[in-house]
């Protein structure tokens, strides 16, 4: 558990490095791969949610709430550069961002 904080406490610090390098028309965002409670013995999925962190100088803070799945934000990416829509998921962009994308 002390090296999971840990790690969470370094992403926390180092975040600002990331957030000062973004050109106007940067979005950035940070999830992980599955959920696991860091408790658990072993590395098997414990169906526990997982953050989505979204940053660029266009987005507005916002509450996303829970999800539907990872396919929200591939939708949302696939908006955000013009590209068609997928098969599956909701895009959030239009709650994220200040003004119009690309």
């Amino acid at each position: 558990m002390t090296g999971y904080a840990r790690a969470l406490e370094v992403f926390d610090q180092r975040l600002p490095e990331l957030q000062a390098c973004l050109k106007p028309d940067d979005l950035v965002l940070a999830t992980a791969d599955h959920g696991c409670d860091p408790t658990y013995p072993g590395h098997d999925h414990t169906r526990e949610h997982v953050p989505v962190l979204v940053s660029g100088p266009r987005c507005c803070p916002v509450e996303l709430g829970e999800r539907q799945g990872f396919a929200d934000m591939g939708q949302t990416l696939a908006a955000y550069f013009g590209l068609n829509p997928l098969n599956n998921g909701t895009s959030f962009l239009k709650q994220i961002t200040l003004e119009s994308p690309l």
